[in-house]
C-alpha cells in the first residue's frame, strides 16, 4: 500500500510540472519561435500592425516579401529600436494565413523579436 502511494505521488508531481511548464496563451504552431512574438495572437478578423527590424540587404527584404508580400520597409527605428545597419519592416494581421506568416518571419535567425506597433 506504501509503494502504491508512493507513486500515486509521484505521478500527480509529474502531471502538475507539465501542466505549469506549458504557456498556452503562447504557443501559436507547431515549430514555431513563438516567444520572439511578443503579443497575444490576435482571433481571426482581428486587425494588429506589427513591427521588427532586419537586416538592410536585399537578398533578406526578398525572403521576407516571399513570406508576406504585404510588408512595407520605414525610415524609423520604431518601438523594436532597429540598428544602424537595420530596417524596420511593418505588417498586419490582416491575412487569413497571418499566423503562419508571424510564425516563420519569428523563425528567421536575424529577426530578434516581433512587437506589436502601437501608432502614436
Amino acid at each position: 500500500m506504501e509503494r502504491f502511494q508512493v507513486s500515486s505521488i509521484a505521478f500527480v508531481i509529474l502531471i502538475i510540472a507539465v501542466f505549469l511548464s506549458c504557456n498556452p496563451s503562447k504557443i501559436v504552431l507547431n515549430n514555431c519561435l513563438s516567444e520572439k512574438i511578443k503579443f497575444e495572437m490576435p482571433s481571426d478578423g482581428q486587425l494588429i500592425d506589427y513591427e521588427f527590424c532586419a537586416p538592410d540587404n536585399e537578398t533578406i527584404w526578398e525572403e521576407l516579401l516571399s513570406i508576406n508580400p504585404t510588408l512595407k520597409k520605414t525610415t524609423s527605428k520604431g518601438r523594436s529600436n532597429c540598428g544602424k545597419e537595420e530596417v524596420l519592416i511593418i505588417g498586419n494581421t490582416d491575412n487569413k494565413a497571418f499566423k503562419t506568416m508571424l510564425c516563420k518571419i519569428a523563425n528567421l535567425d536575424y529577426v530578434k523579436e516581433v512587437n506589436q506597433t502601437h501608432w502614436e
